[in-house]
């Protein structure tokens, strides 16, 4: 192997070397060629000419680039080889495919592609690029472990990584080659399939450029030709693979027309033709019309509600075209998983006699879809039915890598013609954008004929009242209607016995609709029972829109009709809430009202929805979501406002009929029940104007209280009227006199409880109310008195930053530099609001998870795990060499997670429950961060987008993280610091919190320690560790830490809710390259090798005493400390 060297200048010298062990590291080129005459050859090396050639710029750009990656030499096609030797060459282009293998760098320069400016833009010139349609290139695609992409200004837009998506539509190329996996496990025909499109400058090229794919030596002969040179790779193929390989018959089907082409009509139709077929004209109309009419439509769809009828239409449309219209073939593919999918195209297959279709190792899609596409055959009709998993059809993006998506094996011809059916209308937008029929339930005339068809005694029918009321509760649906007529028939009983039976208790409905029946127009393995027949489209939905699964089983819950949008529970964002309404609309599983305001569920779907959370153990959890919901909809701080929650008054009634109480969280689901009781029947007591007929809150508290404590049920009675207390403090306001003589009613049931502390607790929450209003309640915020000395953080407005306000932005940079620490108003701003209300709901999340029983918060303790999400206890933590305990608890919720990137750990179900709210608060409190990354990152000149890249949110792993924290009251008597001094682990931290404790340290040897005063509406923004380590100290990350906060403010619980940005888990944290803002490091000065992962769990578990023992008391030898020296010594 000879590779290249530039020694100056424009200077380049060969070196040979005979063993791959002597061969050092080197760089490879991929390109494709120009006019030969253009190309620097071998000849021009040693003669030291050639640098006139265009094609010299190319050596230039590739030895440079390898000398930027520390490389020394690098290996060019056209002058590493001399070609005037075929023992040469043909060496060299049998070894080439390892050559490029075994290269550290391979750089693609791409001539006819320039700097793209956008996205958008790299991917439109990558689509166009030349690279992508060369022969050899597929090669030099696949073989490197490391492929960079370089525009014609020698400027890198991305690696093989990076844009492995774009990559693999281009190329057609599986994303597990494209990674590394052995060829080997790649069929021959998909490995023939990629150089398909392909082509060389020399024919012979079309079959050597495929030695290395299939790992085959085999002399070169230019001058033989293309035939004869695949003639002996199809040769050595078959010998390789011992017969089991279709090489012969796949070359003649990707290069040459079909030998066997489809001369006669075949039919494969697994369904009689339904004798009781009824209606729907109009549908059969228009599919006959995009068939057969002036505008040929190669694929159309048809979608509806499961069970509406959509199969016996296609089946019936079927028999129709056999019937009237010219032959054709008509199949039928079975698409409701891989293996029925793969049945059916071998029946296909094996039908029209297909070559090769018997072989086990053949790609039995491809050779249908190759057969199929023939300019030679007949006029065909293809139906797909079930074609509703978006995973089979158009790739998963959990595992974009499985195989090739369906989508890619369709065949395409100008006589052929194919027919999808699915549920789910998205799916028919994907697949017949253009030409879709949505079949509807059926009208009254067609279901009376489809029911007068079905029953075995058309007398039964006698009675229209009877028939009609069937039919409506049956919701006109076909499926519904043939169930009920083989019921009746199997058991000899009338329509009216059949109502009585629909009129029964839930259970027994659902049973009655659970019951199998034979059906000849349906597949035999799946079910056709209503109560089970949408349960796969249920748990479709769950997979790919969780959020849709979320309010389909929260509307489960609910009266079926006039379900009002603002009930539903807050979605991530507004896109996802739209997206996850629209998937429901897709599947006909509801209806938006005229005006778009209200949502009504189809009676059958909302039932067997039911039916579907029961067997999924869902049930009681979900009644439980929605009466909390329904009872937080209902605690209108508007009183009079009663447009909005007489919508709710339904719904509230029919989720409490569902007479079910969690068992994991008894008394909160039962105090739950009890409070939307009380409040719905507040609010029917109220006249039309909304105003209250009678004093309704002290009616309930003192009817369903009393009774409680009649009966000794104390913790019930006291935490109904903590309930009743809050209500009328909302709506009555804090001074109301009732409210304050039901205050005073509480230390009797706190004495009965045998809580003497919690009596002494409100005697001192009166002296402390004067300095805190109420800080139980998110609209008030502690206040610090004047003589306590405070930190002096810039207040920053988000709404300006957003807006790029220059004065802002230079009072952001200032921040960032200078104290690390600022204020972030995020008042009269959409994206503020909205985290300033997630932030309020976490923390009523945030004091239901610590009023949970210490053994079970303990449970979900994982350092012993090497994690740091989950529980850490009171007095974990080592906070100085004097051996002191921290003094707080908390609770750390992974960001991947809740996103679902990484490990489910477990959780409490005050945390489970508020999963959706988690994520759309980590969303949102992330949309800051980046916001600030890109500040920071415009700031310091650094390539763009390059601290974004670092900090994704959903792209990559990482160590982000909620945090739920609580300090207790301090004793009088010991006021001392509840979390020790130091900086946060990662790279911005998002605070909230409404008392005073937190301190920082400002810069200089005699500053002392300040609070950090609360402000209404405002976050606290910080930086940490990993900001100061890739800056080297010029961005800052402050000290600081929690202390008894100040006044009668130690004497309430202290709680807080964070944000911990960090880098993702693979990024090094160290010191970053391309900006000259950058500090350098110092003389002799050698960065530590540590990831973010890694500094996170070191520093996150170093002081955790249980786990690290004395190592944790050790101060003088601490490996946990953070960046608290390189912070401060600019300003020392």
């Amino acid at each position: 192997m000879r590779l290249l060297k530039l020694t100056s200048y424009p200077s380049f010298s060969l070196t040979e070397f005979t063993s791959e062990n002597e061969t050092p590291p080197y760089a490879i080129l991929s390109h494709t060629w120009g006019h030969d005459k253009d190309e620097v050859t071998y000849q021009d090396i040693i003669d030291g000419t050639g640098s006139h050639k265009a094609g010299y710029a190319k050596l230039h750009f590739c030895a440079n680039q390898a000398k930027k990656d520390g490389l020394a030499y690098c290996w060019i096609d056209t002058c590493c080889i001399d070609k005037k030797y075929s023992a040469e060459l043909t060496e060299s282009i049998n070894s080439m495919f390892r050559w490029y293998q075994n290269a550290a760098k391979c750089y693609v320069f791409l001539a006819d592609v320039s700097t793209p400016k956008t996205n958008d833009d790299r991917d439109s010139k990558l689509r166009k690029s030349r690279w992508f349609t060369r022969s050899w290139t597929l090669q030099e695609l696949i073989a490197p472990r490391a492929v960079e992409f370089f525009s014609q200004e020698g400027l890198l837009f991305g690696d093989k990584r990076s844009l492995e998506k774009e990559i693999q539509q281009i190329s057609g190329i599986s994303v597990h080659a494209l990674r590394g996996e052995p060829l080997s496990h790649f069929s021959v025909d998909e490995r023939m399939s990629w150089t398909a499109e392909r082509e060389a400058k020399r024919p012979e090229d079309k079959a050597y450029s495929l030695l290395g794919i299939f790992d085959i030596q085999m002399p070169v002969i230019y001058g033989e030709g293309e035939k004869r040179a695949r003639d002996r790779l199809v040769d050595e193929l078959d010998i390789r693979a011992r017969g089991h390989v279709l090489t012969e018959h796949l070359w003649n089907q990707l290069h040459s027309p079909s030998r066997i082409p489809l001369l006669k009509p075949a039919w494969l139709v697994p369904f009689e033709r339904n004798p009781c077929f009824t209606g729907r004209e109009s549908e059969l109309a228009r599919l006959e019309e995009m068939l057969f009419g002036h505008y040929h439509s190669a694929k159309l769809a048809v979608t509806g509600l499961g069970g509406v009828g959509k199969t016996q239409l296609v089946i019936e449309l079927l028999y129709r075209v056999a019937d009237r219209h010219e032959p054709c073939s008509i199949l039928w593919i079975s698409a409701l998983n891989m293996e029925s999918m793969h049945r059916s195209y071998l029946d296909i297959a094996q039908l029209l006699g297909i070559p090769g279709c018997e072989d086990t190792l053949a790609d039995i899609k491809r050779l249908v879809q190759v057969y199929l596409s023939e300019k030679s055959t007949r006029q065909w009709l293809l139906v797909f039915d079930g074609a509703d998993d978006l995973d089979m059809w158009i790739g998963s993006e959990v595992q974009p890598e499985a195989s090739h998506p369906l989508i890619d094996y369709l065949p395409k011809n100008m006589k052929g013609t194919i027919i999808f059916t699915m549920r789910d209308m998205r799916m028919a937008v994907k697949l017949a954008p253009w030409h879709f029929v949505v079949v509807p339930v059926m009208g009254h005339e067609a279901a009376t004929q489809l029911l007068e068809k079905s029953l075995a005694n058309v007398d039964l029918m006698m009675c229209q009242q009877d028939t009609n009321a069937l039919l409506e509760q049956l919701t006109y649906l076909p499926l519904a209607i043939v169930q009920a007529a083989a019921y009746m028939n199997e058991n000899a009983i009338s329509i009216a016995e059949y109502l009585s039976l629909l009129a029964a208790q839930e259970g027994e409905v659902i049973d009655i609709l659970s019951e199998e029946f034979a059906y000849d127009g349906r597949y035999c393995d799946i079910k056709n029972p209503v109560a089970t027949t949408w349960w796969v489209s249920f748990d479709r939905i769950r997979k790919h829109d969780p959020l849709a699964a979320d309010y389909l089983s929260f509307m489960a819950c609910l009266e079926p009709n006039d379900i009002p949008l603002s009930i539903l529970p807050p979605g991530p964002s507004l896109k996802e809430r739209i997206l996850a309404i629209g998937r429901l609309n897709a599947y006909s599983f509801v209806n938006r009202q005229t005006g778009g305001e209200c949502l009504d569920v189809n009676r059958l779907v909302h039932l067997a929805a039911r039916n579907w959370l029961r067997k999924e153990e869902l049930f009681t959890h979900s009644i439980t979501r929605a009466i909390l919901r329904l009872e937080e909809v209902l605690s209108d701080p508007t009183p009079y406002n009663s447009t909005e929650w007489r919508k709710y008054l339904a719904h509230a009634s029919y989720a409490l009929k569902s007479n079910v109480i969690s068992s994991n969280d008894y008394d909160a689901s039962a105090k739950a029940r009890t409070s939307l009781l009380w409040k719905s029947t507040q609010k029917r007591n109220r006249g039309k104007d909304g105003r209250p007929n009678s004093d309704i809150p002290e009616a309930s508290e003192k009817k369903l209280a009393s009774i409680y404590q009649r009966q000794g049920e104390w913790a019930m009675a006291e935490q109904l009227q903590t309930e009743v207390l809050r209500t009328l403090e909302r709506v009555r306001g804090a001074e109301h006199p009732n409210i304050l003589t039901s205050m005073h009613k509480r230390p009797i049931m706190w004495k009965a409880l045998g809580e003497r502390e919690r009596v002494l607790d409100m005697i001192l929450n009166e002296r402390v109310r004067n300095d805190i209003r109420d800080h139980q309640f998110p609209s008030y915020s502690a206040m610090m008195k004047n003589d306590v000395p405070t930190a002096p953080l810039l207040r920053l407005s988000l709404k300006s930053l957003l807006s790029h306000d220059r004065d802002e932005v230079a009072r952001f940079t200032a921040a960032c530099e200078e104290l690390g620490f600022f204020y972030l108003d995020l008042r009269e701003c959409g994206e503020g609001e909205r985290l300033l209300r997630e932030a309020d709901k976490l923390f009523g999340v945030g004091q239901e998870l610590f009023e949970l029983p210490v053994e079970e918060k303990r449970q979900y303790d994982f350092a012993k795990e090497n994690s740091y999400f989950g529980y850490k206890g009171y007095g974990a933590h080592v906070l100085d060499r004097q051996g002191n305990l921290d003094r707080n608890e908390f609770y750390n919720v992974s960001k991947d997670d809740i996103f679902g990137l990484g490990r489910q750990w477990p959780a409490p179900q005050c945390i489970e429950r508020q999963k959706p709210l988690l994520k759309s608060f980590m969303t949102n409190a992330h949309a800051v961060v980046t916001l600030v990354l890109e500040l920071l990152n415009d700031h310091l000149k650094l390539p763009g987008g390059m601290l974004q890249s670092m900090h994704r949110l959903t792209e990559g792993h990482s160590g982000d993280q909620v945090r739920f924290i609580k300090a207790p009251p301090q004793p009088r008597g010991d006021r001392r610091t509840a979390l020790g001094e130091h900086t946060d682990f990662g790279s911005v931290t998002v605070l909230f919190n409404r008392l005073g404790g937190l301190q920082v340290l400002p810069p200089g040897k005699d500053a002392e320690w300040c609070y950090v005063k609360p402000l209404p509406g405002h976050a606290i923004i910080n930086l940490g560790d990993a900001m100061v380590k890739f800056t080297n100290g010029r961005l800052r990350s402050n000290i600081h830490r929690v202390n008894s906060p100040p006044g009668l403010q130690a004497e309430a619980t202290r709680y807080s809710l964070v944000y911990f940005n960090r880098p993702e888990d693979d990024v090094l944290l160290r010191r970053l390259e391309g900006s000259d803002m950058i500090p350098p490091l110092m003389e002799g000065e050698v960065e530590e090798e540590i990831t973010s992962k890694d500094w996170i769990i070191r520093r996150g578990l170093g002081k955790r005493h249980e786990l690290k023992g004395k190592e944790a008391f050790d101060f003088d030898n601490d490996k946990s400390r953070g960046t608290e020296e390189r912070s401060r010594r600019a300003y020392m």
